[in-house]
């Protein structure tokens, strides 16, 4: 996983930045741990709709589109994306 942005520069001058993929799951940890207690409570809730009588097929649908959220995540392992216009070019690799 990471990022590399190039600028392209009419003086000829190129401008790189590059983000590694630690630095990114840094990041990303940071934000999974602001993340946790509303997914949990999320969670919770639809345990409690799954409860209610005559709601079972509803919450379970809603559950398993919430826990398949990380699988896409998963299948985009590999995947690199450029993106390219006049001035810059930038190279994203998951």
């Amino acid at each position: 996983m990471g990022i590399r942005i190039i600028s392209k520069d009419k003086n000829g001058k190129t401008f790189r930045l590059w983000l590694p993929g630690i630095v990114i799951g840094f990041f990303l940890l940071l934000a999974f741990m602001l993340l946790i207690v509303p997914v949990f409570l999320v969670l919770i809730g639809l345990l409690i709709w799954n409860l209610i009588p005559g709601q079972e097929e509803r919450s379970r649908a809603y559950t398993r589109l919430i826990l398949s959220v990380p699988k896409i995540f998963w299948a985009m392992r590999g995947l690199t994306v450029d993106i390219e216009s006049e001035d810059t070019i930038i190279k994203i690799n998951f």
